[in-house]
Order: C-alpha cells, then structure tokens, then sequence
C-alpha cells in the first residue's frame, strides 16, 4: 500500500472526481479551458473596472510598485477643475478605505491582499464603476460581464466525488523499514510480499499498468485464489455466525493459535470449498445455509441432547436469537406500514429526543432532523455520529463507534424495557400502526386483532390470545374514558386501546427474537 496517495493540496483534504477514467479526462479539460476563459475575462473585466476609477480621477492610473501601500484617496490638489466633481464621487463611495486602497492598484500589480480585497467587494465596485463610466464604457462593462455568464453557463454537470486513496502510476519510492520506527532513521530496503506462512514460495514481482504499481491487484488476485487458506474459510464463518449468530469459529476475527478451534471443522472447509467453487457469489451460499436441515431446526429443547451437547455447538436446535437493533427498527417500521424502501443517497436522521440532544457539550451539534418519510428509511441509510447514537438503536447494543466489533453483545437490561414501552418513536409508531389495523380490518376489534396477529407475528392468535385481548382492550377503553380530563369520542378512546396493543405485540419476545 505504499504507493497510495491521498487526496490533498497544500495539506487540505480535497475529493477526487469518479467515473471512467476517459470521462473524467475529458471533464477535468473542459473545466480547465473554462477556467481559462473565465480568469481572462475576469482580468479584462478588472482592469476596465480599473481604468474607470482611474479616468473619474479617483486614483492615479499609475503605481510604481504593486506591493506599495497606495495613498488614500483625498481629492487633494491632484483633482483640478473639472476633473474635480468625478473625483469626489468616485471618493465618496460607502466601499471601505483598504478596499479603495487596493483599487488604486494595476491589476496585474496586485498581492494575493489586494486581490483578496477586490473580491470581497466585488459587488459594490462593479455598481460603483457602472455608475462612473462613460455610455462606452459602460457598454463594455455590460459586454463582460454577459460573456462572464454565458461561461458560467457553458460549464459541465459536475461529476460525483469521494475521498479516495490513488496511485499517481507505475513507480513509487523505495519503501524501508524505520529503525526504532522513526521516519528519519531508515533502514534496510523492504519489497511487497505476502506473510511466509501463507504463502509456499515468495511471489514474483507485481505487473505495472499504465496507472498503477499492480501491487493492490496482486494482492487481490492472492487473496481470492482457489488455494489461499484464510479468505474463503473467513468469509463463510462470517455469513454462518450471521445465521446461526455464531460462527463454526467462535473467534470470528482470529483465526490463530490464540484464537477457538472450529467446531466443525469438515463442515467450515466444504462451505468454503463451496463458495470458491460458485464463483464467491454470497447470494447463493445464503440460499445453501438457510434451506439447511440445521437452519430449519425447531428451537424447542430435548434433554437427551442438552445432555451430550448442553452449549448446541453441534446444533441440534435452532437457538432463539433477538434481532439486531438496525433489523428490529425496520421491522416496527414495516408492521406500522410507514417503512420507508428508497434506496441510496445521503445518511438519514431520525427525530432524537431534547433530552438526548442536551446531554451533548454542544446540544444538537451535528444532528439534523429528516422529514418523517426519510426519517422511516431502512437503518442501513440512519447517519451515525461517533458522540450520538439513535437511543433505539444504542440501547439494544449497537455497537461502539470507536472499535471493531467481530460479534454484538447481546444484553437484557432495564432500559430496553424503557425505551421501548415509553420512548417517542415506539409509540408514535404503535399509533400508527393502530390507524393501519383500523383502516385494513374495519371496526370489529376481533378482526383487528387478528389482523394484527398477522401483520406483527406471522400467524393468527389463539382462541385464548383472542379472549385475553379482547379483555384487555375492554379494560384499556374503560381506562382511558375515565383518565380523559377532556370527553374523548368513543372511536378515540377505541384507538388509544388499540395503540396500548399494538405498543404491548412490539414488546414481546415473539415480535423481537427469530425462533
């Protein structure tokens, strides 16, 4: 990775253009040619501009120095007779004194100052020399600028950017180790390789393109070959804890002596075997896993195996695993029916609580808040900042933003409970999904619930589910009538049940863990 460049200028981070590299050629040299033009009409703009002020008698046309600090503007004896009305109207302009300053300067005698100066003001001097020229001057000054516009006009669509490392071509510098790692004491000449325990014999020497050293694509092109004995084995030891929410190697990111043994490890080299032999195509080893016998597994226990196999590392039955914080988000996003399927562009922000946002030094610093359509997209788009998690999210261990994470913990703790009975989100989403079952399955509270069984859970209720919600919305109606401080409508007070119900069916277990 040596040869790699990042983005920068003068030490600033800058984005590079993406797209074919013939496409962005043929942008990068229109764009030059613009600017150009652009800077050329600029300097005949400026000094037009120039000559004005000059001929009104404002400054004198000539400077010996570019960098001499020009006199202010007085109207002092230099300003005779008739001259002497311009004058004192090109002085008497509201632009500050640096800036007039400044204008007394020929253009192409300008300092970086100056010239930041007449930018500044721009404005105000381009109004000011209109007013001070002459009909003909005045005529090329409005040329100008026209051809100033019809420049800005003729630019391209900008192409999309990304911080992205490069190589600048088929060399670099020599790369050596650092004595005591200091960069200023070199040692001995190091070429690219591949760690001697993977490898049987050292590699050849990587093959230049025309653009880069060939070094990343020769490590690329080893890492994905038929025989390399890590990378096909890591990969689908990921996609199997992603399943099983465990890999068939405990230790998902050390595959070391340091590391667990596989529990099986026949089954983890056939997966691998398997996915090089499909082409590393991911979809078609998901499909491969989860039509497995010992993905289908019921998770219902049997003694006679806890006793031989007590932590299921053979898997047996399916262990019940709660949903990941991003999945079971989406998932109360798609029973309340408001989940939100674009695909791409910029992160989202869902609505954060003033509670939350104050207990930041600088509360809201670097939040915004998407409309509620964009707030209800998938959580793969939410935007994530380092200091300020999404409370729903973090509370069900998303994990931390400042290390790796080779597995989530999973934990039980009381404020899961909190958050997900009284947080905001969870019930504005249990009233929506409450005016979902009310739209889709009529009046009768039967059908509704039954509906509601459907959409949260998958399956219908029982003859005793039925029953017990039933009585529930019953005492929930009553309830709340005699709570309202204000007379509710009889189908508000029914709502407000209904939404008690669908926040008590986001609460179960059933609804949060695949069985």
């Amino acid at each position: 990775f040596a040869p790699l460049k990042r983005p920068q200028k003068d030490r600033t981070d800058l984005d590079r253009d993406i797209g074919p590299p013939e496409e962005v050629a043929a942008y990068q040299t229109r764009v030059r040619e613009l600017d150009a033009e652009r800077a050329k009409l600029s300097d005949s703009l400026a000094t037009a501009q120039w000559q004005i002020f000059a001929a009104a008698g404002a400054h004198p046309p000539q400077v010996a120095a570019a960098d001499a600090a020009p006199a202010k503007p007085t109207g002092g004896p230099a300003v005779q007779g008739a001259g002497a009305k311009e004058a004192s109207a090109a002085a008497s302009t509201d632009l500050p004194a640096e800036a007039l300053a400044a204008l007394q300067i020929e253009p192409a005698k300008r300092n970086d100052a100056h010239k930041k100066l007449v930018t500044k003001h721009a404005r105000a001097i381009a109004e000011r020399a209109r007013t001070l020229a002459k009909p003909d001057e005045r005529g090329k000054l409005d040329e100008l600028v026209r051809a100033l516009e019809a420049n800005r006009a003729k630019y391209p669509a900008p192409l999309p950017k990304g911080y992205i490392w490069f190589e600048e071509g088929p060399t670099c510098a020599a790369s050596h180790v650092f004595r005591r790692g200091d960069p200023r004491s070199p040692g001995d000449q190091v070429d690219p390789g591949f760690p001697a325990v993977l490898v049987d014999a050292p590699p050849g020497a990587p093959t230049p393109t025309p653009r880069t050293t060939g070094r990343r694509l020769q490590l690329a092109r080893w890492l994905t070959t038929s025989d390399h004995p890590l990378t096909a084995r890591v990969l689908v030891n990921r996609l199997w804890q992603h399943h099983f929410g465990e890999g068939i190697v405990a230790s998902e990111n050390d595959f070391g002596v340091m590391g667990a043994a596989p529990t099986n490890q026949p089954l983890l080299d056939w997966l691998a075997s398997e996915l090089v032999a499909g082409g590393w195509r991911i979809k078609r080893m998901q499909r491969m896993i989860v039509l497995s016998e010992a993905y289908r597994m019921a998770s219902t226990g049997n003694q006679a195996a806890e006793k031989v196999d007590p932590a299921n590392a053979l898997l047996w039955r399916f262990d019940p695993q709660r949903m990941e914080a991003e999945t079971l988000r989406d998932a109360i996003l798609a029973t309340s029916g408001q989940l939100n399927l674009a695909a791409g562009g910029p992160g989202v922000y869902p609505k954060i609580s003033r509670e939350v946002l104050e207990t930041q030094s600088r509360p809201g610093d670097g939040w915004r808040e998407s409309p509620p359509a964009e707030a209800a997209r998938r959580s793969v788009f939410v935007f994530v900042k380092r200091t300020l998690l999404v409370p729903e999210l973090e509370v069900l261990d998303f994990p931390s933003t400042e290390e790796t994470c080779e597995q989530r913990v999973v934990s039980t703790v009381a404020p899961q409970a909190l958050t997900f009975l009284n947080g905001e989100f969870i019930n504005e989403q249990a009233k929506v999904f409450a005016e979902r079952l009310a739209r889709e399955a009529g009046e009768d509270n039967a059908s509704r619930i039954v509906s509601a069984y459907r959409i949260a859970l998958g399956r219908l209720p029982s003859n005793a589910e039925l029953a017990a919600v039933l009585g529930f919305l019953g005492q929930q109606q009553a309830q709340i009538a005699a709570d309202a401080k204000a007379g509710l409508s009889r189908e508000a007070v029914r709502m407000q049940a209904l939404a008690a119900f669908a926040l008590v069916l986001f609460n179960t277990n059933e609804f949060a863990y695949v069985q």
